[in-house]
C-alpha cells in the first residue's frame, strides 16, 4: 500500500509540556475556529449563569449548614465542568477534555484568580487569532494580485 501525504495545516500543542498529551488541530479550519470562537461566547454566558446561581445560593446560605452549602456549590461546579468538557469535545473530538484536563474540575480556581477552563481558553486563543490574521492577509494579497487593472 502507498501513502498519500499532504499538508493539512495541523499544529500540535503539548499540554503542560507533556509529550503524551498532544492537542492537534488546524487553527484556520473554519469548523474548528468557528467552534472555538463560539465557545468563548458560550463560556462567558455560562460563567454569568453560574455567578447568578452562586449569588442565589449565597442568599440562602443562612438557611443551610456548611455541609449542605458545600454540596450545592460543588453540584454547580460539577455541572459547569460537564458543560465545558462537552463543548470542548464537540469542537476538538471526543476525549479531548479528558486528555487536556485529566480529572481536574475545569471550574477550579487558580492562582491568577481565574478558573482552569478560562486559563486554557486564554492560552489557546492566540493560536487562532494569529492564524486568522495571517490567513486574512494572504486572502487580501490574493485578491489584490488578481484585481483587474483600473481603467
Amino acid at each position: 500500500m502507498q501513502n498519500l501525504e499532504f499538508n493539512t495545516g495541523m499544529i500540535e500543542l503539548a499540554i503542560q509540556g507533556d509529550p503524551d498529551r498532544i492537542l492537534r488541530f488546524n487553527p484556520s479550519d473554519g469548523n474548528v475556529a468557528g467552534g472555538f470562537l463560539g465557545l468563548i461566547d458560550k463560556t462567558n454566558e455560562k460563567l454569568k449563569e453560574l455567578s447568578v446561581a452562586e449569588d442565589a445560593l449565597q442568599e440562602k446560605r443562612a438557611e443551610m449548614n456548611d455541609l449542605e452549602f458545600a454540596k450545592q456549590k460543588n453540584q454547580m461546579d460539577v455541572g459547569a465542568d460537564a458543560f465545558f468538557r462537552a463543548e470542548l469535545d464537540a469542537i476538538f473530538g471526543t476525549g479531548t477534555a479528558e486528555m487536556v484536563f485529566d480529572r481536574v474540575c475545569v471550574t477550579a480556581a487558580t492562582e491568577n484568580g481565574s478558573i482552569v477552563f478560562m486559563n486554557f481558553v486564554n492560552a489557546l486563543l492566540p493560536f487562532f487569532t494569529e492564524t486568522i490574521q495571517a490567513r486574512n492577509k494572504k486572502i487580501q494579497q490574493i485578491i489584490q494580485d488578481h484585481k483587474p487593472p483600473k481603467r
